[in-house]
Order: C-alpha cells, then sequence, then structure tokens
C-alpha cells in the first residue's frame, strides 16, 4: 500500500562517517579498501578474496527502482542513541542525521517509482529471491502471506525463509539421497521427468568449481532449438545466468543443470563470457567430465549403466552425432559414443549369446574379419528399410557388417566422417567396396563380354536416367541395384534437401544387374527372341520398371509414378 520495500538485517551496521563516506561517495569502495588493508589490491588475500561491491557503484541501482532512499543503521559497539539516518533522491545529494535505533544492524527502505510498483508485490519478490539468491549462504526471510480476514482479526505479521540457503551441489554426494538429486533436477532445471544419469563434479585447484550435471531420460519439447542450453551459471553460489551458451556446444545442448565457479567475478556479462580464458577453460572441463562419463556408462557391465546408456542413446544420439562433424578437437571421443544397429544386432544369435540393439565404431572393428579393410554402412529411411536394403547382400554373403544409418542427420555426417581408428567408412549404396578377388573380377569381366549385346541395350533405352549398365555380384536375391560414386547424394539426402526447400541437384547413378536371377535372366532370352521392335519396346518397358523398383527399394522418390503404375499394370497383363 505505501509502495515501499523494507530491507533488514542484523550486521555490524554503519556510523555517521561511514555512511557518508561509503554510501555519499560515488566509486568509494569499502570493500576495495578492505582488501587494501589485507594486504594491497594485488596480494594474494586481494585476488583470492570473494568480497563483492569492489568498484563501489553497485548501491546506486536502488535508483533504478525508486525515487526515494533511507538507509537507517546502528553500527556494532554503538550507543542506541548514535544510530544513524541517511536519505536521497538520487539527484547527486543527500542528507545525514543522528538517530535513535535499538538494534544493531541496518534498514534500507525504497519507496517505489510508479513504475516500479510490481516490486512492492510479495509474489515479485518471492521470484526475484528464488531465482537469484535461492542458493546465497545466507536465509532470506519475507512475512508470510496474511489474507484480509487474517487481517480482520488482527494476527501478527510472521516472516518465513523463501530461499533454500543451502545448494544441493555444495553437499558431499554421500549426504544427498536420490530422491534429493532428482526433486532438484525438476525443480531447477524445470523437468517433468527422471533423469537417466547425473553428475556431480567438485574440483579445487588452479581452477575451481562445481558441476550437478543431468541427463534427460526423456527428449525435452525444445531440443532443437539452439540457442537453449540446460545449464545455468552461479559464481559462488550466487545466480548469474540461464541457458548459458558459452558452457556447452551445440551437440551437448541436452545437458541440464548447474555450474558453479569460484574464479569468474560476480559481475560477469554475456559479453564477458564469450572471451574470458576462464569461461573457456571450464567449457573444455564440462566437455570432457561429460563424455567420459557417457563413456563410463558406454563401457560398463552394470545392468543400470547399460539401461541408463541406452536411453540417452535413444533420446539424444542423434544429436550427439552432430560432433562427429562439427567438433573437430572431439569427434575422436565422440566416434566412441555414438551407437547404430547393424546387419550383427539384428541377425540371429548363437544358442547362449545376447547381442545389443546398437553397437558403436570400436566394437564393429573387434568383430571385422581380417579380410575386410574398411567399415561399411547404409543409409535409409528407416531400420528396417536398411535391413532389406539389397545393397546388403554382397556383404552378408562376404560374412562383413553393415551399420544402419537411419537418421536424417547421419546423412549429412557421413558426408565429412571418412575415418575411424585407421579403417574408411565406407557408403554401400556409392559402389566403392570391393568385395571380389582377381578371379571373380577376371569372370565377371568374360560375363560382361558374352552378355554386352544385352547390356548395350539396357543403357541405351535407358538413356540419360542412369549412368550406366553393368553386372555386379554384390547381389545374391536381387535382381538390380543402383550405386552412385563416391560424391552422388543418396535418395535420402535428396528427400533432405527438398523438405529444407533447397534445389535437389540432378544425380544419374549407375544399374547393376544380377546376371544369375531369374528375372535378368528371362529379360536376356525376351530380347534374344524379340523379333520386332514393339517386342524391344516390352524389353525396354520391363527394364525401366527394374530401374525404378531398385529407386523405390532403397527409399528413393519416383520423377514419374503415372508411367511406373502402367508399366506394371502392363506387366500384370503378359
Amino acid at each position: 500500500e505505501a509502495g515501499t520495500i523494507t530491507i533488514t538485517d542484523t550486521g555490524v551496521g554503519l556510523t555517521e562517517a561511514d555512511a557518508i563516506e561509503h554510501l555519499g561517495t560515488i566509486a568509494k569502495s569499502g570493500t576495495k579498501a578492505f582488501l587494501q588493508s589485507l594486504g594491497g589490491a594485488s596480494s594474494d588475500a586481494g585476488k583470492g578474496s570473494n568480497l563483492i561491491g569492489q568498484f563501489g557503484v553497485g548501491f546506486y541501482s536502488a535508483f533504478m527502482v525508486a525515487d526515494n532512499v533511507v538507509v537507517e543503521s546502528r553500527a556494532a559497539g554503538v550507543a542506541a542513541d548514535q544510530a544513524v539516518r541517511w536519505q536521497s533522491t538520487g539527484d547527486g545529494r543527500f542528507s545525514t542525521e543522528i538517530i535513535t535505533r535499538a538494534q544493531r544492524g541496518t534498514t534500507v527502505t525504497l519507496t517505489l517509482k510508479e513504475d516500479a510498483k510490481e516490486f512492492a508485490r510479495s509474489w515479485k519478490l518471492r521470484e526475484l529471491v528464488k531465482k537469484y539468491s535461492d542458493y546465497v549462504a545466507y536465509p532470506v526471510h519475507l512475512p508470510k502471506y496474511l489474507s484480509d480476514e487474517d487481517k480482520k482479526a488482527g494476527k501478527p505479521e510472521e516472516l518465513e525463509q523463501v530461499n533454500a540457503a543451502k545448494a544441493l551441489w555444495t553437499r558431499p554426494k554421500d549426504q544427498i539421497t536420490d530422491d534429493e538429486y532428482n526433486e532438484f533436477y525438476k525443480s531447477a532445471c524445470k523437468a517433468w521427468d527422471a533423469p537417466a544419469t547425473r553428475l556431480h563434479v567438485t574440483v579445487e585447484g588452479i581452477q575451481s568449481f562445481t558441476l550437478l550435471l543431468f541427463i534427460p531420460g526423456e527428449k525435452p519439447m525444445d531440443l532443437f532449438d539452439r540457442d537453449k542450453r540446460g545449464l545455468s551459471l552461479y559464481v559462488r553460489r550466487v545466480f548469474i545466468m540461464d541457458d548459458c551458451k558459452d558452457l556447452l556446444p551445440d551437440w551437448l545442448r541436452f545437458v541440464k543443470g548447474v555450474v558453479d565457479s569460484d574464479d569468474l567475478p560476480l559481475n560477469v556479462s554475456r559479453e564477458i563470457l564469450q572471451s574470458n580464458e576462464t569461461v573457456q577453460k571450464l567449457r573444455k572441463q564440462i566437455i570432457k567430465r561429460v563424455t567420459d562419463h557417457l563413456a563410463k556408462l558406454a563401457s560398463s557391465s552394470d545392468e543400470a549403466d547399460k539401461a541408463a546408456f541406452a536411453k540417452i542413446d535413444a533420446a539424444f544420439g542423434t544429436i550427439l552425432r552432430e560432433a562427429l562433424v562439427t567438433d573437430f578437437e572431439n569427434k575422436d571421443k565422440v566416434a566412441k559414443l555414438v551407437r547404430y544397429a547393424s546387419t550383427w544386432t539384428v541377425g540371429t544369435p548363437a544358442e547362449g549369446e545376447t547381442r545389443p540393439a546398437t553397437t558403436g565404431f570400436e566394437d564393429y572393428v573387434k568383430r571385422m574379419p581380417d579380410s575386410q579393410k574398411a567399415i561399411y554402412v547404409v543409409t535409409g529411411a528407416n531400420r528396417e528399410a536398411c535391413a532389406s536394403s539389397p545393397h546388403l547382400e554382397g556383404f552378408k554373403k562376404a560374412g562383413y557388417e553393415v551399420l544402419f544409418l537411419a537418421d536424417p542427420v547421419d546423412e549429412w555426417v557421413i558426408q565429412h566422417y571418412h575415418e575411424f581408428d585407421g579403417k574408411k567408412v565406407v557408403s554401400v549404396i556409392q559402389g566403392a567396396a570391393d568385395l571380389e578377388d582377381a578371379d571373380a573380377k577376371k569372370a565377371l569381366e568374360e560375363q560382361a563380354t558374352e552378355l554386352k549385346p544385352f547390356l548395350d541395350f539396357a543403357t541405351e533405352s535407358l538413356g540419360s536416367s542412369v549412368s550406366a549398365v553393368r553386372l555386379t555380384k554384390h547381389l545374391t536375391d536381387s535382381p538390380c541395384r543402383l550405386v552412385g560414386d563416391a560424391h552422388s547424394a543418396s535418395p535420402q539426402m535428396e528427400e533432405l534437401m527438398r523438405k529444407m526447400g533447397q534445389d535437389v541437384p540432378k544425380s544419374s547413378r549407375a544399374l547393376e544387374l544380377n546376371a544369375e536371377h531369374p528375372v535378368v535372366v528371362r529379360l536376356r532370352a525376351r530380347l534374344t527372341a524379340a523379333g520386332d521392335d514393339a517386342a524391344k519396346a516390352a524389353v525396354a518397358d520391363h527394364l525401366a520398371v527394374l530401374r525404378d523398383q531398385a529407386l523405390l527399394a532403397e527409399g528413393g522418390r519416383l520423377e514419374d509414378p503415372a508411367t511406373f503404375a502402367k508399366r506394371v499394370q502392363a506387366l500384370l497383363l503378359n
């Protein structure tokens, strides 16, 4: 009703001389003078102090919201009738007078400006205290809410503590229960789920900080908002900012929690953070601690750790993979964390064997036979499309495992991530894999020579829709497949570009035929027996259907679905 805020403490208080010197003089810092009295501003005592107020201007922020400020104080050891009242309207002048005050300490009264009256509301003050001072070491009390009935009944005003006054992350880990951790996660991180894992670390030494980090068990709604970061920055338990972008890279944006630094200044700003050397070192430490923790979970034999990592991979595996392209310094570490399904994970296990749902590059390399020289991957619209891809047939026959890259981000990653542990990463849809020995290659060349008339006819009839028609030994059950060169875009990448509104470059891939497949054998026979142009045109239509079904089998999009449908209908009538 009065439009005032009154802040009271029971500290050492001020004398009139103190009030004149420290409140009435801009840029006069009692803190700085105190540090100098400890041994000089440049002494170790000064550098190591946690005290704030070293610039002598913080007090004047009161005039941002108040048009009148009154400070009443009684210093320790001073008689009650020697207290002081200091008053100013922020116009460059102030007044002091001696008053009587029963209790030691200080009372600051702010008369709020008209546009700042919201700060006199109890809920607003509680919100500010919880946000900025919840974890400072000193209790902050506010009057309990009294209803109109309570006031009429003359119920006395009572104070209640509104800040926690004890930061959870400052307590020893063995004194914190799982329930307390989970409750803190939900309140401090504004989460609704249970965390998949947590990391609580205190480091003291050249760099001193505490981390209390959580990885959610479910995807948050803002996961793909790159301006959002889950970390709140504190300096010696004083809140500085939420969503601190400078402490985490994009590919760890799902990590939530608190970073409390002892080394940053309390007046740090977002601009200072970007260029502050301490922040850069802190960022490296956070990345290292998180990746090491994830690596520990990934390699653990403990069932709870396995379940936690599986949950993290399912929710955030696609985000982690971004590091393979965007973070040169950490990509090798992250490469050991990413997981994919593969022909081995979906295969039939031996008796008594259990296989995980996904596998990583490291375990893949351990299973590679001596004859295998590269890591093979296949991209597809989803896991099922990858598993049924005709491109896998030759690799299964050779006993080579193939990883399934079934997320949209994988298409982008595979364009840039080319090697793990000295082994090339090769996409099987690009036809670069060499599975044949010298004898097999010679036999294939002889067969191609024998079937040259058929291959020439197929090449001519399909025209510019394919770059070439050739034979392959990479197929066992399928009649054909489409393969590109090392720089050609896959059908999934083309679809991704369409969804992003980009022009899809025209690419032409080679059609590879399985000469032993009954469909190809029959087409060869029909072409040999064709006595007129109509019969040859029918064979050409059948070859076009083969090309289109090869595109569909790998998740591609037909340029002319209507013509494909007519050709299939004609086949059904034959």
